[in-house]
């Protein structure tokens, strides 16, 4: 019995008609005549007795006809929840990519995404600078960053993926070049080459943190791509502040800068984090993904 068939009885059954049945169900009278005569043929007893003004409901109909109702109502809910499980699967999440998120687990997670979310579109806001306040205009719905605090979050959910280590980039004429490590009072005099595509909240913040750390050191915001703050550091006219997180992984040819981490800035300087609306479940799922591929435990912030 076919969900087709047990429909053409109920409506059958409450018409009482069969011209008036197959009018309420958009088909014709000897479609639905053959659909009821497939149904008692399958269920081996008559429920209709064809008449000439009409039909008469058999008592088999009336004991099944309860049954039936519940049977296309169960159906029904079915279909309402496939519909609604594959109107929620499908959509576009909209992500901003701060420049020094690290890349790697970035692209982990997106396949990871398609593989558990193949409905689910992604965009991506490449080098975000504002993604936060984004964010906050509806423009994002998740904003991956190297720094809480460099970005205010305000009220939005975040989860610090990794705890970083702060570090310098040298060039190979530096005289840095064969430290294992530095602290920021070996920075004296010296300039620190930074991205200056920070907002300028985020670059008073940074250059404050710097200041405060070695007065003598001067943060220069001159570098307009992650290549800019390379070859800088490169050329041996500065060092170029950054993490060994994702400078790990940019910072193929040891011959050339070495990545030497700082021993005395807070290490939630260069935490990747993740801002999301709670809301989208599609940002929760990228989250989740996410948080398997960083090596160290997460931490959920306050």
């Amino acid at each position: 019995m076919d969900f087709m068939e047990l429909q053409s009885f109920i409506a059958v059954y409450d018409c009482q008609n069969i011209t008036e049945a197959a009018r309420r169900l958009y088909v014709t009278q000897p479609a639905l005549s053959r659909r009821i005569r497939d149904m008692e043929r399958e269920l081996g007893i008559p429920l209709f007795v064809r008449k000439s003004k009409g039909i008469e409901i058999t008592e088999a109909a009336r004991l099944l006809y309860p049954d039936a109702l519940r049977m296309l109502s169960r159906k029904q809910q079915i279909q309402a929840r496939a519909l609604h499980l594959l109107r929620a699967e499908e959509g576009e999440l909209r992500i901003g990519v701060g420049l020094f998120f690290p890349r790697t687990p970035l692209m982990r997670a997106i396949a990871a995404m398609a593989e558990s979310h193949p409905g689910v579109s992604l965009s991506f806001t490449m080098n975000a600078v504002d993604g936060v306040h984004q964010l906050g205009t509806g423009e994002l719905d998740l904003v991956l960053v190297s720094s809480i605090r460099l970005h205010p979050v305000q009220d939005w959910p975040h989860l610090v993926l990794q705890t970083g280590i702060p570090s310098v980039l040298v060039g190979a004429t530096h005289r840095f070049w064969n430290r294992k490590s530095l602290s920021f009072r070996d920075l004296a005099e010296e300039t620190i080459a930074v991205y200056s595509g920070y907002s300028p909240s985020s670059q008073a913040a940074l250059d404050l943190m710097v200041r405060k750390a070695c007065p003598s050191a001067r943060c220069d915001f001159s570098c307009h791509s992650m290549e800019d703050c390379l070859f800088h550091a490169a050329g041996g006219h500065a060092v170029a502040l950054c993490d060994s997180i994702s400078w790990a992984e940019l910072s193929d040819r040891p011959s050339v800068v070495r990545n030497i981490p700082l021993t005395d800035l807070p290490g939630d300087l260069v935490s990747p984090s993740v801002v999301y609306q709670e809301e989208s479940s599609f940002a929760l799922a990228f989250t989740e993904h996410l948080k398997r591929f960083f090596p160290v435990k997460p931490k959920q912030e306050a």
